[in-house]
C-alpha cells in the first residue's frame, strides 16, 4: 500500500468522523427564562460542540431593526419564539410570514400570543390546521405536564408531535431540557440525528417550597404555630440567584414584624391552583396572614383559572400583587413617565384584579446587565426595591392587626 494511498484513506475515515456542518439555531426568550436559557445552550454547546445557539431577549430585539433581524434568521437553521406577547407579537408576526416563504427551516412558536403560535412551521408546513380545535389544543398545551404533551399527541394528533414534543421540553425549565429542546429543534433541520436526542425529563416537581435557612428533612415548610406566615407565590424561576434576591429581602422583612416567610414556587397553571388549595395543609400548624403574589396574568392559567379563584376566596387573606419589573432599573422607573410599561399594564393590574389582587407594588426592578458571550443575550435578574419591599411587610403586618382586632375596635374608611 503506498503512503499516498494511505493518507486518501485516513482523510477518508476523517471526514467520516467529522461533525456535520455547524448548524445555527436562534431563539427568542424572556427576559426572565434568559438566565434558563443560557444555561441550556452551555449544555447543548457541550453536548454537540460546533454548533451554535443565539438568543434574544424582547428588550434586545426592540433595539435591533427588522433588517438585522430577518438577515439573523436566515442564517439560522431553525427558530424558536418563545414568549412573544402585545408589541413583540405585533411586530414579529409578519416578519416570521416573511422567513415562512423561505425553505422548510423548523419555525416553532409556543408560551406567545395565541395568533403568533399559529405561524409555527414544520417542512414548510403549518403545524396547526385552521380550525376551531386548535384553540383547544393552544389552551390545553398551556398547561398539561410534559408527559401529557407527549401521551395527547400519540395518541391523537401525530401531525403536531414534533411541536407538542418540543412545548414538553420547554414545560421543565432545566438546562439539561432545554438543551435537548435546542437538539430537537435543529435535528428536525437535519443538523443532528434524532436518535441521540434524550426524552424529555417529567419529574421535576410542579410545586416546591422555598424559605430562609432551608427546608425541613422532609422538603417540607419549617414554620412554627406560635406566629402567622405569609406566602410568597413565584414562578420556579424564582429560586434562581439572580431573582432569590427578591425572596430572601422580602421574608427578612416580613421577619422584622414578626411574620414567618414562605416562598411556593409553582408552575403557571393548574398547578398554581393546587399549590393555593394545598396551602393551609401546606403551612400547618401554622396559620395563613396573607399572600404576596409574584406571578403575572390570572393565577391558574385558562384550565385552572376558576380553581385558583376560588381557593383564594377560600382562603379568606389579603392577597397583594407584587411585581418583578424587568424592563427598567429602578432609576428609568423613577425618570419614566407611566411607571409600568403601558402594554404590560393589562397582565400585571387588570388581570390580577379580576381575582382580588390589589395593592400592587413594585418589589424588585432590573439589575445591571450583562452580555452572555456565548449566546450574545441579556442577562440581568433583578433587585429588590428596599423601600417597596418594607412596605409590603407593613402591610401585612397591618392586615394581621386587623384580622386580630375585635369587630368592637375596627374604623374603617373607604378611599376612592
Amino acid at each position: 500500500m503506498s503512503i499516498r494511498y494511505s493518507l486518501r484513506l485516513l482523510l477518508c475515515w476523517l471526514c467520516l468522523l467529522a461533525p456535520a456542518q455547524a448548524a445555527t439555531l436562534f431563539a427568542v426568550v424572556s427576559e426572565r427564562t434568559a438566565a434558563d436559557a443560557a444555561a441550556g445552550a452551555a449544555a447543548f454547546v457541550r453536548a454537540y460542540p460546533g454548533h451554535h445557539i443565539l438568543l434574544r431577549t424582547p428588550a434586545q430585539l426592540a433595539q435591533l431593526g427588522d433588517k438585522p433581524l430577518l438577515a439573523l434568521w436566515q442564517k439560522s437553521d431553525a427558530l424558536l419564539v418563545t414568549a412573544a406577547f402585545g408589541d413583540t407579537a405585533r411586530r414579529l408576526s409578519p416578519l416570521l410570514q416573511q422567513r415562512g416563504l423561505h425553505g422548510k427551516a423548523p419555525l416553532v412558536v409556543m408560551a406567545s400570543d395565541q395568533p403568533l403560535q399559529l405561524q409555527s412551521r414544520l417542512q414548510g408546513r403549518p403545524v396547526f390546521a385552521p380550525s376551531d380545535a386548535l384553540a383547544t389544543w393552544l389552551r390545553q398545551a398551556d398547561g398539561v405536564s410534559a408527559a401529557g404533551f407527549l401521551d395527547k399527541a400519540a395518541a391523537a394528533n401525530p401531525p403536531q408531535a414534533d411541536w407538542l414534543r418540543a412545548r414538553a421540553y420547554w414545560a421543565v425549565h432545566t438546562p439539561d431540557n432545554l438543551a435537548a429542546l435546542y437538539a430537537h429543534l435543529l435535528s428536525l433541520a437535519g443538523a443532528l440525528p434524532r436518535a441521540t436526542i434524550r426524552p424529555p425529563q417529567r419529574d421535576a416537581p410542579a410545586i416546591r417550597y422555598w424559605q430562609p435557612g432551608g427546608l425541613g428533612v422532609d422538603g417540607r415548610p419549617r414554620l412554627a404555630a406560635s406566629q402567622p406566615v405569609v406566602a410568597l407565590l413565584d414562578m420556579p424561576a424564582g429560586e434562581q440567584p439572580a431573582e432569590r434576591r427578591l425572596l430572601e429581602a422580602q421574608c427578612a422583612a416580613l421577619a422584622a414584624r414578626q411574620l414567618q416567610c414562605i416562598a411556593v414556587l409553582a408552575r403557571w397553571g393548574q398547578a398554581t391552583a393546587d399549590a393555593l388549595a394545598a396551602l393551609p395543609a401546606t403551612l400547618a400548624p401554622a396559620r395563613l396572614a396573607g399572600i404576596i403574589n409574584l406571578q403575572d396574568f390570572v393565577l391558574g392559567g385558562s384550565e385552572g383559572r376558576d380553581a385558583a379563584s376560588q381557593a383564594l376566596a377560600a382562603l379568606q387573606v389579603p392577597v397583594l400583587k407584587g411585581i418583578r419589573l424587568q424592563e427598567r432599573s429602578y432609576s428609568q422607573l423613577l425618570l419614566s413617565e407611566d411607571g409600568l410599561p403601558w402594554d404590560s399594564v393589562h397582565y400585571r393590574l387588570a388581570m390580577p384584579e379580576l381575582q382580588g389582587q390589589g395593592q400592587a407594588l413594585i418589589l424588585a426592578t432590573r439589575a445591571p446587565q450583562r452580555t452572555d458571550p456565548l449566546t450574545g443575550v441579556w442577562l440581568s435578574g433583578t433587585e429588590p426595591v428596599p423601600m417597596h419591599v418594607d412596605m409590603a411587610a407593613r402591610r401585612l403586618a397591618n392586615w394581621q392587626r386587623l384580622q386580630a382586632m375585635d369587630n368592637a375596635d375596627k374604623r374603617i374608611a373607604i378611599v376612592y
